[in-house]
């Protein structure tokens, strides 16, 4: 995933194999690791390349093994927030360290959090749920079903004036930006 603007562009890869002893891991410049993990625990680790336009560098974030790994990160500035199961993280990419991380309660697993004008959006399995810029819920919505399609219609889709849903049953939704059900 390629994420950039006029400040940087970020390019995050997965190692799905993250060893605390690995000499290679002499060419991070920093590695964060919140949660404190060891070598007895089963991680991965998401790499940032970050390139400030002709300043490189490359920070590894150490994560459960099974954190998502899809559409989960916005950048602004030189900040990354990054969502996690049930956390967000925020991470100052120039100087190397989380300037912030708030734990929140979500059903199910998440998939993908997308900026939506000072707040976001976040897709879960069992929830869709709006935060603010500082991570307070606002509201969040549930189907008859997880929000996985069985088809080839997509589970979860935003519009210009709508969220627009389908459950694992083939249950269709839309909802508004304040949660409000427009169809179902």
């Amino acid at each position: 995933m390629t994420i950039k603007n006029k400040i940087c562009k970020l390019n995050i890869s997965i190692k799905n194999e993250f060893s605390f002893g690995d000499p290679k891991n002499k060419q991070y410049d920093v590695i964060l690791n919140p949660d404190n993990y060891d070598s007895e625990d089963y991680v991965k680790a998401f790499i940032f390349d970050v390139d400030f336009y002709g300043h490189i560098k490359k920070i590894a974030l150490v994560v459960f093994a099974t954190e998502p790994e899809g559409n989960i990160a916005v950048l602004k500035n030189d900040v990354l927030t990054l969502l996690q199961n049930e956390r967000f993280l925020r991470i100052d990419l120039s100087e190397g360290y989380i300037i912030e991380e708030k734990s929140f309660e979500i059903l199910g697993s998440v998939f993908e959090t997308r900026e939506f004008e000072n707040d976001y959006i976040v897709y879960g399995e069992i929830e869709i749920a709006r935060f603010d810029k500082l991570f307070n819920k606002l509201w969040s919505f549930s189907g008859k079903d997880i929000f996985v399609s069985n088809s080839d219609k997509k589970a979860f889709e935003i519009s210009d004036n709508r969220i627009k849903l389908y459950d694992f049953e083939g249950n269709y939704y839309e909802i508004d930006f304040d949660g409000k059900v427009l169809v179902s």
